[in-house]
């Protein structure tokens, strides 16, 4: 697939171009800055002027930005899905700029030096003790810590105990012997640490002699959860130590659980996070994740591609899953829920969507009616929505192929039960089911963009692979809920979750279902969802705005009004909307993101779509007068959020003086071609909403000439020498503003 420009006009639907998708870590994928310079020049003179834009990078120190993930899909069902990182983790090590990459240590086999060039960290995160080749896992984390590689160790050390592929012809279990303490300790130590063993596990001897507040007891106090000892001996003076005990009663027994090194960190049992119940109001982490991986890790200060906010505004993007479509409203009684979506909802609200459709439900010949072809199109060809298949006939477990009974094959509640269908087709769902959109309810140029994941939006790699081979982005999956009923930082999805050599794109929020107890009510459930929304915005924004539902919410008026007071709110707050199409593309930039440090700055590039670098608890400032590329800033909490331009690399130097000269503070639309001469600011701004756009850095009280497209206008800036704009951009505008 070709790129689109940035601010293509609004047939093409998206901000964003489209680029040929990879898979992640492929060849053609890491061969960034050549392919970047390509893809953006389409021509040799254009080539080597990439080439001298990057010249100082030459002496510049690339920030490595992976994460390896070393995890054992033996020690639980739910690990072999990462599930305790991707959940758990990710969503930290993601909103610190950081990209994860995992390693089954089942297989008994060492990540191969080729997988570590880019690798920043390792973090081991085990739940028991045994392992195929333990000591050779040993030997080669030591000397990882001794490459200067960031280690992160949490809960178990994972390798205390040695299995072998052979069994016991007595006991028929795997054959194991213990690994020797000095080994454990090779590790240890280079860490700054000591490890003496002596595990107990529910022990009533345990005290707690010192807890640090600025790290523990982050969501759940740790003295009702931790009943596991382990002796464990900080060593290093330069060591952080936040979390110490002892046995009563006995003398030499004070450990050190939780500490941060230079080299890495360590969290013993019992003290990172609190699962071990069905109670979501109990689950949630124990220490901070935030201060824990920033120190173990050392990225504390570190500029973070961020991929939560557009040119300071947080990210809007708003989809529809396919379900229900003809179900009858009790609105009215007689109209189809898509009806009243469509009515209600989609004519009213003309933010960018995505919607989709599940083929057996539109097609007269599976389970539709003479209604839905024509409603489906009448939905689809509207100018704000993009489209979106929600497949072929709706599996509800990706992973379940087949299931027999007795009496046969039994395709429920898997998928919609159609004649001759009973085994899921993965092509038939993904690559069919968007032929089917495209050929029956779409007119050219429009075609279906996105594949938004079904049911329980598991899908194996086997799956995930075809939207990357057909040239379709994909969605769904990570059920973000923050809030009184799940209250920890446990419920908040991260970006994507990694499927081999893939990646699925999660959701950034709830949809109605979850809300609404499975569709069984309360109906007006869904409004739960701005609680969602304002606790992964303060103190620390975590996510975008998704609004995310079925067709089936047409079915209530609770439901449809629900659905207004969400869109109401959203609207109310600075947002960004964008299709969510632009918002993949955001977060395939965040994935390809590169950052080098120079002596005092940094120069960014491969960032793609994503358009916005974040600095935490940093009092400073860009300096317009050294940096390139950066259109402006702002701040929201303790963070400082920078405005990348269009170009493809941006370099950036930070200052402690306020600038006094003119930038962009925030904008909700597109800016394009900023061009800040002596006596004027030119720029391009397009969208999909009235545009607002904020310029700050001018002088105060002062009135500005402007214009905008043909239209000739003046305004005063306020005290704090910011000029507000608003205009309608759904095209592409000129603006001119005189600076004399």
């Amino acid at each position: 697939m070709l790129l689109r420009n940035p601010l293509a006009g609004r047939s093409g639907h998206g901000f964003f171009e489209e680029k040929e998708r990879r898979p992640r870590g492929s060849a053609k994928a890491s061969q960034g800055l050549l392919i970047t310079c390509f893809s953006i020049a389409r021509g040799l003179p254009i080539i080597i002027m990439c080439f001298a834009l990057f010249v100082p990078s030459l002496h510049a120190a690339p920030l490595k930005r992976t994460i390896l993930v070393l995890h054992d899909s033996t020690e639980d069902a739910e690990e072999s899905d990462e599930f305790r990182f991707t959940r758990y983790s990710a969503l930290v090590l993601n909103h610190l700029g950081m990209k994860m990459r995992f390693h089954d240590m089942s297989t008994g086999l060492l990540p191969p030096d080729s997988k570590l060039e880019d690798v920043h960290g390792i973090l081991t995160w085990f739940k028991d003790d045994v392992m195929f080749g333990a000591e050779a896992y040993l030997k080669w984390l030591k000397k990882q810590i001794d490459k200067g590689t960031k280690v992160a160790m949490m809960e178990e050390v994972g390798a205390e105990v040695e299995i072998f592929r052979e069994k016991d012809p007595q006991t028929n279990k795997w054959k194991e012997k213990p690994v020797k303490l000095s080994l454990i300790n090779e590790v240890f130590n280079s860490l700054g640490l000591e490890f003496k063993a002596n595990f107990m596990k529910k022990t009533f001897l345990l005290e707690l002699t010192h807890v640090d507040p600025s790290m523990m007891n982050f969501e759940r106090d740790i003295k009702f959860h931790l009943t596991s000892y382990i002796h464990v001996v900080s060593k290093n003076p330069k060591n952080k130590i936040y979390l110490k005990a002892q046995l009563k009663g006995r003398e030499n027994s004070a450990t050190d659980l939780v500490v941060t090194t230079p080299q890495g960190a360590y969290a013993g049992p019992d003290t990172a996070a609190f699962d071990g119940t069905s109670d979501l109001k109990q689950q949630g982490w124990l220490l901070n994740p935030f201060t824990f991986f920033s120190e173990a890790f050392e990225i504390e200060d570190r500029p973070k591609p961020d991929y939560t906010t557009l040119y300071g505004n947080r990210i809007l993007y708003a989809h529809i899953d396919g379900d229900g479509f003809n179900n009858i409203s009790h609105i009215d009684r007689k109209s189809m829920s898509s009806e009243i979506i469509y009515e209600k909802i989609l004519k009213k609200y003309t933010i960018p969507h995505s919607v989709s459709v599940v083929v057996a439900e539109i097609d007269p010949k599976l389970t539709g009616n003479e209604k839905s072809i024509p409603v489906a199109r009448d939905i689809l060809k509207l100018s704000h929505i993009e489209v979106g298949s929600h497949g072929y006939a709706h599996p509800f477990d990706w992973k379940v192929k087949k299931t027999k009974t007795k009496d046969g094959y039994n395709a429920i509640p898997q998928m919609h039960d159609i004649h001759k269908y009973k085994d899921i087709d993965f092509r038939k769902e993904i690559e069919f089911s968007s032929h089917w959109i495209n050929e029956k309810l779409l007119e050219v140029p429009k075609k279906v963009k996105i594949f938004q994941w079904t049911g329980s939006c598991n899908p194996p790699e086997e799956a995930l692979k075809i939207p990357y081979e057909i040239g379709l982005l994909n969605l769904n999956g990570g059920d973000t809920q923050f809030d009184a009923n799940w209250p920890t930082l446990f419920g908040v999805a991260p970006l994507a979750s990694i499927k081999g050599h893939y990646i699925q794109y999660l959701t950034s929020n709830s949809n109605e279902n979850i809300y609404t107890n499975k569709w069984q009510g309360p109906f007006s459930g869904y409004k739960k969802v701005i609680e969602t929304f304002q606790n992964t915005d303060k103190p620390k924004r975590l996510s975008p705005m998704n609004i995310y539902y079925h067709f089936y919410s047409g079915e209530r008026l609770a439901s449809v009004n629900a659905l207004e007071t969400v869109y109401d709110y959203t609207l109310k707050q600075n947002h960004s909307a964008l299709f969510p199409s632009d918002y993949i593309h955001v977060a395939e930039g965040f994935e390809s993101t590169h950052i080098e440090k120079i002596s005092e700055g940094w120069i960014i590039s491969h960032n793609g779509n994503l358009r916005t670098i974040r600095f935490d608890a940093l009092k400073k400032y860009p300096d317009f007068t050294k940096s390139k590329g950066i259109l402006g800033f702002n701040h929201h909490g303790d963070s400082l959020y920078i405005h990348l331009d269009d170009s493809p690399t941006h370099t950036l130097f930070l200052t402690n003086k306020k600038p006094l000269t003119p930038y962009l503070q925030s904008s909700n639309v597109m800016i394009k071609n900023w061009n800040k001469k002596e006596n004027q600011l030119s720029f391009e701004a397009q969208g999909y909403e009235t545009a607002t756009i904020h310029i700050a850095g001018l002088r105060p009280d002062k009135k500005y000439d402007y214009v905008i497209g043909k239209i000739k206008a003046s305004k005063t800036a306020n005290k704090e020498g910011i000029l507000s704009l608003k205009f309608a951009a759904k095209d592409t505008n000129n603006i001119l503003i005189s600076l004399k």
